[in-house]
Order: C-alpha cells, then sequence, then structure tokens
C-alpha cells in the first residue's frame, strides 16, 4: 500500500465514522415514526412515544397504546 498523507485518513477516518452513525439513527428515527398510538394523545403522547422507543412498553395493537385499558 502507498503512503497516504495524514488528512486522507482523516478524511477516511470521518467518512466511516459519519457513515455508521447515520447507519445507526435512521432506523431508530423510522421506528420512532412509526409509533403513534390513537389513543396516546395530549399529556400522554411523549412519555409513551419514549417508553416504546426504548423498548420498554408495546401498545395492545399496532394502532392503541391502551392508555385508558386497565394494567393487568
Amino acid at each position: 500500500m502507498a503512503y497516504q498523507p495524514k488528512s486522507y485518513r482523516k478524511f477516511i477516518a470521518t467518512a466511516a465514522t459519519a457513515t455508521m452513525v447515520a447507519g445507526a439513527v435512521a432506523p431508530l428515527a423510522t421506528f420512532a415514526a412509526e409509533t403513534s398510538f390513537k389513543d396516546a394523545t395530549g399529556i400522554y403522547k411523549t412519555p409513551v412515544e419514549y417508553l416504546v422507543e426504548k423498548g420498554f412498553v408495546n401498545g395492545v395493537s399496532k394502532d392503541e397504546f391502551g392508555v385508558s385499558a386497565k394494567v393487568k
């Protein structure tokens, strides 16, 4: 392998890091956009989306979280 200037190696390292970060963030943004429940509005919206995004809870169905349902 031929000698490469230090600036070129920094550029390649930065580009590789940016690609890995973008690859990790894009699926999370897509998942967060898909987790909108019809019954989780108002004061419930942000906390419910946070808990679902982190994987702590799931909804009762694809479109309903179950905000007014009894806890089992």
